[in-house]
């Protein structure tokens, strides 16, 4: 097993880092042991079993979920079940799904004809990393991610039936949920996928007629979506997308008189068959206006949108679209069909930052919303060695003091001949260093602290 890290990104914003967080995902091939990284107990014994084919974890920017893929024949599989229901956790899920399964993190490249096919796959989160990620109060950054303000998800064993594999003669072991997400039987294989549930009102909790469900298709242009299957809900609030094209697809909810929702992404094969529970929030608009606190003149121009939307029950409520508009001449904006609940608003246009950007406002918010903008600043500079000469390479760093929530922060990498520039910074002070920055590390010796304010440039030189 040889696992490598690698770069995610190369800049990045600090602005809702709660905790120190890694930009790297782990991968690795074969089925050398790995260690124990906070698992609930007997989940190492799972992870390390023989027939494993290789593993990752993720996601960046926090980690602490991990995959594991597998190979193997009914007995294998047997063994892999008995070990999981080994697993103590507050519940265990195994998902049965029509196979083959590939991934392409099984392919090699000297190797154009390798099998990159599994049997099923082990996925298992450090319930730390998860709150982290999702639960802590201070932070709605994942808000627009299905995990958001949820339970740490259960182990799971997800079994891609082949004919290598017998399911008949499979016992569940007491404990381990199944869910099965294969279509009836006599459906044919054919026949592509199928996905049924009710739509509920989050309000009232009454079922609403007349809600589209569409299945979209990444178009050929950027940013473009069309419709490869659809459904549209009865009285009852209950639909079924039939006949579903294998593929990829983000999965997408609206009616008259609530705000659409992106439900996610899919991936459906021939024979899949899900099931849904789906809450709309009723459409609801904001109006505000746009000041420079320094003279508390309008910002015409500037871009507006809504960021990191909630319904009334907290949970994240993303759009299927990005919806923007302009402020005008007074610098007044409205927002239409946000989802009843909670949002926050973001502003950009060049040369300014908008204070407080992480504000929830209750939505709909009854009084006019009143945002400001100042002036930004930028940072530049130059990385140097002991001799101060260049420094050619790795990643420069530009941190908020104390704890970074809410606060703008970015990375990115040197150029060549060291240099380096931060534009459109917020005034305020900036430890920069060639070391990341997180609450509780140890401060960096050779790290430069400045003071950015508006409208001017602060020039630097930072050794590594």
């Amino acid at each position: 097993m040889n696992p490598f890290r690698s770069l995610a990104a190369t800049s990045l914003l600090l602005l809702l880092l709660t905790t120190p967080a890694s930009a790297m995902i782990m991968v690795g091939k074969g089925n050398a042991p790995v260690n124990d990284s906070g698992w609930p107990a007997g989940a190492l014994a799972v992870a390390n079993l023989k027939t494993r084919l290789g593993w990752w974890e993720g996601p960046p920017f926090g980690g602490g979920e991990w995959c594991f893929l597998y190979r193997g024949d009914t007995a294998a599989l047997e063994e892999a079940i008995k070990n999981f229901a080994g697993i103590r956790a507050p519940a265990l899920q195994l998902f049965l799904h029509e196979g083959p399964q590939n991934s392409q993190f099984l392919s090699d490249p000297s190797d154009p004809k390798a099998d990159t096919h599994y049997d099923w796959s082990f996925t298992v989160w450090n319930p730390r990393s998860w709150h982290q990620l999702y639960n802590d109060p201070r932070s709605t950054f994942t808000a627009d991610q299905p995990n958001f303000r949820k339970p740490v998800d259960p182990p799971r064993l997800d079994v891609y039936l082949t004919e290598r594999i017998d399911w008949k003669k499979i016992t569940l072991p007491e404990g381990v949920q199944l869910i099965d997400e294969r279509k009836a039987a006599g459906a044919k294989p054919a026949s592509g996928g199928v996905i049924r549930g009710d739509v509920f009102d989050m309000a009232t909790a009454k079922p609403i007629n007349g809600v589209t469900i569409q299945l979209e298709k990444q178009g050929a242009k950027p940013n473009t979506w069309e419709t490869a299957a659809s459904a549209i809900s009865n009285a009852n609030g209950r639909f079924e997308v039939e006949k579903i094209p294998a593929g990829h697809y983000r999965l997408t909810v609206s009616a008259a008189g609530y705000a659409p929702r992106m439900l996610g992404y899919e991936e459906i094969k021939n024979g899949t068959a899900q099931k849904r529970v789906i809450e709309l929030s009723t459409a609801a608009k904001l109006t505000g206006t746009i000041t420079d606190p320094a003279d508390g003149h309008p910002i015409a121009g500037a871009t507006i949108s809504t960021g990191n939307n909630m319904g009334i029950d907290g949970r994240g409520y993303p759009a299927p679209n990005r919806v923007e508009v302009k402020t005008d001449d007074k610098g007044q904006f409205t927002l239409i069909d946000v989802p009843t609940g909670f949002a926050q608003i973001w502003a950009t246009t060049e040369g300014r930052f908008q204070i407080d950007p992480f504000k929830l406002f209750p939505v709909p918010e009854t009084n006019t919303i009143a945002i400001q903008m100042v002036t930004t600043g930028g940072i530049k500079g130059k990385v140097v060695d002991a001799k101060g000469k260049p420094s050619t390479g790795g990643t420069i760093h530009a941190s908020p003091p104390g704890d970074p929530v809410g606060k703008w922060g970015g990375s990115m990498n040197v150029e060549p001949d060291g240099a380096f520039e931060f534009k459109n910074v917020p005034p305020g002070p900036y430890t920069i260093s060639t070391r990341p920055s997180y609450p509780g590390m140890k401060p960096d010796p050779t790290a430069q602290q400045i003071t950015v304010t508006s409208g001017k440039t602060v020039e630097v030189t930072v050794k590594k």
